[in-house]
Order: C-alpha cells, then structure tokens, then sequence
C-alpha cells in the first residue's frame, strides 16, 4: 500500500455546498487530501483571541475573511474530516505568534479528534525544527497550495 503525505496550505474558500466538508475548503484540495497518512495543517488563530488582540480592524477582518487564514475550529472541523478519510497523523503548523497558543490549537483539534483514536495530532514549533516526523520508507508526497 503507497502512503501518501501532504502539506496542506491553501485559503478558505466560500461557496462549497457539501455536508460532509466544511465550506472553506475547495473541494479540489479535499479530495487531494483524501486518503494522505501524514498531513500538516494551518491552525492559525483563535478567533477569540484575534479579536481582541493587536491587530488593526482592517487586518482582523482579513485573517479571519473568506480569503484569510484557518481558525483553530475552522481547522478542527477539517481535521475530522481528513481522519474519516484516512489520515493518521495531522501535523499542526502556521500558528499566529500574537492570535493563537498551541495548547490551544492542540486542544480544539484533539476534541474533534473524539473517539478517532488511530489518528494523532502535533503541533509544529513556530520557531524551530523539533523532532522530525516520519513518514515511512513508502512514503510519497503530494504537494496542495492555493
């Protein structure tokens, strides 16, 4: 069996009607995604915290818009998804340094995670290379940006 992995960057995207997909996420990119063992995945604010942090109105408005950034429930709802479909370990990264804590985003993922206890989930360091994750010797990687 090939494994497959992938690093999961794209823009939320409005519109996707489906009950079984969150609608920030293209439907192209969901299903690329679909069946990849190892996936890393942007969890980069809280909303609460963006809210009420630094930020100026008009850059609150565009982190948390269709354009912006995944929220740590927006992420969560995906991250669910991804574990229905066969991803097995989901790795954490993008997190906001002033919007987001990783104790955090760690948590609100973990709770969608419930009673799917074959995938694990990370949190990659904002500041430096941790530990590496291993992928397998049949490992392939499948690249989405967008």
């Amino acid at each position: 069996m090939m494994r497959r992995t992938a690093w999961a960057t794209y823009w939320k995207t409005a519109g996707i009607v489906s009950a079984s997909l969150p609608t920030f996420v293209p439907q192209s990119a969901a299903a690329l995604l679909r069946g990849c063992e190892t996936v890393v995945l942007e969890s980069n604010h809280d909303p609460h915290m963006l809210q009420a942090g630094p930020y100026p109105y008009a850059l609150k408005q565009r982190v948390a818009g269709p354009n912006g950034h995944l929220s740590n429930p927006d992420c969560a709802v995906f991250a669910a998804f991804l574990a229905d479909n066969g991803t097995r370990k989901l790795v954490l990264a993008h997190l906001s340094e002033k919007n987001n804590m990783p104790a955090l985003a760690l948590q609100q993922t973990k709770n969608a995670l419930r009673g799917r206890e074959d995938c694990t989930v990370c949190v990659a360091p904002r500041d430096c290379m941790e530990s590496p994750v291993v992928l397998g010797e049949e490992g392939a990687a499948c690249l989405v940006s967008g």
